[in-house]
């Protein structure tokens, strides 16, 4: 019987998460072009780590929603998530993160912001 090890384990998580953002990179890259054109690959590959670690704190990991999370750290700061008009929302324990991004989705929809 094949059996995987902890740290074979760690080390595909660790490849599959380096691609994840790569892939958020080219996201940001072609979402926010003005924005993200001057910066450098690692910097921005650093950045979009932090937003995936950021999200996850919150419950957030559906690649969807970590994408929607750069899209809102970029249009309102990084602290979107402890702003008024999102505080609530992230300080609901019992609600998943995917709950939580169509939630706001919604909010931030039903004020004319096109996410």
């Amino acid at each position: 019987m094949l059996q995987i090890r902890t740290d074979q384990m760690k080390e595909l998580l660790r490849a599959a998460v380096a691609a994840a953002n790569r892939d958020l990179c080219l996201y940001a890259r072609a979402r926010f072009a003005d924005h993200f054109e001057e910066m450098p690959q690692e910097k921005l590959l650093a950045f979009v780590s932090d937003i995936r670690d950021e999200a996850r704190a919150y419950g957030i990991v559906n690649e969807n929603d970590v994408a929607t999370a750069l899209d809102l750290t970029v249009m309102y700061g990084a602290d979107f998530y402890t702003e008024e008009w999102a505080a609530d929302i992230f300080s609901l324990p019992n609600l998943s993160g995917d709950r939580k991004m169509e939630m706001l989705r919604w909010r931030v929809k039903s004020v004319g912001i096109d996410l």
